[in-house]
């Protein structure tokens, strides 16, 4: 970042996260557009911040060598809820107006404590499509129908759906590469669903990181306590950030 960037004067540069390494929740990419915010406001704002996500991504694909995707910027810039459309003439982010509070009510966050390698989980399925792999195709339609039926079980605050839908989603998933999953998070999805967990879904790639939970109402501590005093597992203390990223000057 800095040597793209370039700046002309010196700098002290120090990052925070709370987030466990590798735990595929999107960290490294929220580094990267608070990285770019921050840099960009040092080099006098040279890019327009329409062009920070592109800007991301591509310089994330040169450091790891590896294709980057683009979904897990737009949580960093924009904060909130989205829903994000790839669609021929571009990506359109769409703000979903949702009780975020019923998220947090709702859905566990816990750490496998496996850090995961999403590099090579994405790197196998950019390779098998490329190759026309007609498996891959079906697996990579039926993960698309499910966030189209997510969107609007959200929309509609229709958690049965929601439910619904995970449940639907996750051997889906598990289909794509036989590393998603560890013997570790299945153990853990096997104890949260015994104790009030409706539905699991890997993070990221998988192969290890964070696995999220949707709770039944009222047993998000139930399925807290089996999966760290009984499993061993980290829970994550989250929240859904109202807003993405911010530049301040002190």
């Amino acid at each position: 970042m800095v040597h793209f960037f370039r700046p002309e004067t010196g700098f002290h540069l120090v990052t925070h996260s709370e987030a466990p390494a590798g735990a595929g929740i999107a960290g490294s990419s929220a580094l990267a557009i608070a990285l770019i915010g921050a840099l960009n406001r040092l080099a006098g704002d040279r890019y327009d911040t329409h062009k920070f996500i592109t800007i991301a991504a591509n310089i994330e694909t040169t450091v790891i060598k590896v294709p980057a995707g683009f979904q897990d910027y737009y949580p960093a810039f924009y904060g909130s809820t989205s829903g994000i459309h790839f669609n021929p003439d571009g990506i359109r982010r769409e703000h979903l107006a949702i009780d975020e509070r019923a998220l947090e009510q709702r859905f566990v966050i816990c750490y496998t404590g496996e850090p995961r390698l999403s590099g090579i989980n994405n790197w196998e399925s950019f390779k098998r499509h490329i190759d026309g792999d007609t498996e891959l195709f079906e697996i990579f339609e039926r993960i698309r129908d499910a966030a189209v039926r997510m969107r609007a079980a959200l929309l509609a605050n229709d958690w049965v759906e929601v439910a619904a839908t995970m449940r639907a989603a996750y051997p889906v998933r598990k289909r794509l590469a036989p590393g998603i999953t560890t013997p570790q998070m299945d153990m853990l999805v096997e104890k949260a669903l015994a104790n009030g967990a409706e539905a699991a879904k890997v993070c990221g790639a998988g192969g290890g990181g964070c696995i999220a939970f949707l709770c039944a109402p009222n047993r998000k501590s139930e399925v807290e306590r089996a999966l760290a005093a009984e499993a061993g597992a980290e829970i994550l203390d989250w929240k859904v950030s109202r807003e993405g990223l911010i530049v301040k000057e002190t």
